[in-house]
């Protein structure tokens, strides 16, 4: 009888152990604020304002040229010969082409340099919380939004924004 007995308690605390240990930890990152509060975004975000200040300020240097070619032509045009009138209005075309032309380019520029930096940010984030990940002995990690409820205990936001901005 004792050795049943023995033998029922030893499998229930094996049970349990094996239960504990197959458990799955899991931890909660706030994705929005680690990136509204990383100093790496803050940085990048600062970089792309100034390149976007500067191309803004070429493009108004052009468009102001290109508003000054057409007031001189409707200023002039009853005085002007024909050839004067095509001459300015070719250079008027040409002016609009090109500032067209550069203004998609800045566009398509910025939008690739956002790309680049979300996706080092993303790597960051990644590599950030499998540290925190591996420190706290977590099984997996969710982004808080797409979690309906989990304690104050499960959120790790902190200390992945350490982890990141190190």
């Amino acid at each position: 009888m004792r050795k049943l007995l023995l033998a029922v308690v030893l499998g229930v605390s094996s049970a349990s152990v094996l239960a504990a240990t197959s458990m799955p930890s899991v931890g909660v990152v706030d994705v929005q604020k680690v990136f509204a509060d990383s100093s790496m975004v803050k940085t990048q975000k600062n970089q792309l304002e100034a390149s976007v200040k500067q191309k803004q300020a070429a493009l108004k240097s052009d468009q102001a040229r290109l508003g000054k070619l057409v007031d001189q032509y409707k200023r002039n045009q009853t005085v002007m010969s024909k050839s004067e009138k095509q001459k300015l209005q070719t250079q008027v075309t040409a002016l609009q082409s090109q500032i067209y032309q550069k203004s998609q380019l800045y566009s398509q520029q910025l939008q690739n340099a956002q790309a680049v930096a979300m996706k080092s940010f993303l790597g960051k984030l990644e590599s950030a919380t499998q540290q925190v990940a591996e420190q706290k002995h977590l099984t997996l990690v969710l982004p808080k939004t797409g979690v309906i409820y989990a304690s104050s205990g499960y959120d790790v936001t902190n200390a992945v924004e350490s982890a990141l901005n190190k």
